[in-house]
């Protein structure tokens, strides 16, 4: 295993101890991830372009606190920001960040966007690989692999509702009954 690869499942244990909730109160991480990240320069990409941009940037301001107050060398880069050097992947490469905290929400931050263009330009960082990002961001192609995978899931049914019909919501009082919850297929939860 590469140092690469190894640097990306600490840091995937990292995210999952429950550090990246905004109201967690951090007082040590694990030594072995604590070593790991000592030293290196910490990209927390937050904002973006996403209708999710304030909640990220509230969420990105928490992360960042919590590494500062850790002893990281942590930074926040928005990519919708205006940078010296042009855009921010080469604001990334020039400020020499050894690896990206991405906590951008939604579109282009958990839907693969973003990590494909980290991946293309070999920069490391946090959290899921292009596919599982973009297949877990759709909920009808998640419950799709759970169900052929036999995991359980609660129930669920597509819906295209039209402007003023009731048709729509007679359907899914029949097949599911009530309560539900109703979720656009690719935002955030």
């Amino acid at each position: 295993m590469g140092q690469k690869s190894k640097f990306q499942i600490l840091l995937c244990i990292f995210v999952f101890s429950g550090f990246c909730l905004p109201h967690a109160k951090i007082i040590s991480i694990p030594m072995k991830i604590h070593a790991a990240l000592e030293g290196k320069k910490i990209a927390v990409l937050c904002g973006g372009r996403s209708r999710e941009r304030d909640i990220s940037l509230r969420s990105g301001k928490n992360v960042l606190a919590a590494l500062i107050r850790l002893g990281f060398d942590a930074i926040s880069v928005d990519p919708e920001a205006s940078f010296p050097e042009g855009d921010f992947i080469a604001h990334l490469k020039a400020q020499e960040f050894d690896i990206v905290y991405n906590i951008l929400h939604g579109e282009y931050g958990e839907d693969g966007t973003i990590q494909a263009i980290l991946d293309f330009h070999n920069i490391p960082y946090t959290g899921a690989k292009v596919l599982a990002s973009a297949v877990s961001m759709n909920k009808v192609a998640a419950k799709r692999i759970f169900q052929s995978a036999q995991i359980p899931t609660a129930e669920f049914v597509v819906i295209n509702p039209e402007p003023g019909s009731t048709a729509e919501a007679d359907r899914i009082k029949t097949l599911l009954g009530l309560p539900v919850v109703i979720k656009p297929v690719s935002e955030g939860s």
